[in-house]
């Protein structure tokens, strides 16, 4: 998954293998395979580039991107407060 940004300013991860197409018109659209479409604010070159980051990275071919380290305001789910 990737990190992706919506024209709100809206943080969320996307599955790439969803990805059928991205074109600049002058927003970014995505168009999944269900045919859903998103527009977001990174460039279609940059998605490509996370896209391939995060696939070397997978396969063994490439260091963790750092993009996938970014803050959101959601909750952690997993971590535990102790009373």
């Amino acid at each position: 998954m990737i990190p992706l940004t919506h024209l709100s300013g809206e943080k969320f991860f996307l599955n790439f293998d969803l990805i059928e197409a991205i074109e600049a018109c002058p927003d970014t659209l995505i168009t999944l395979t269900s045919g859903k479409h998103l527009l977001v604010q990174e460039s279609p070159d940059e998605i490509t580039n996370r896209v391939l980051s995060v696939r070397r990275y997978l396969l063994g071919n490439g260091t963790r991107p750092d993009f996938l380290d970014f803050e959101t305001d959601e909750p952690n789910v997993d971590s535990e407060t102790s009373s």
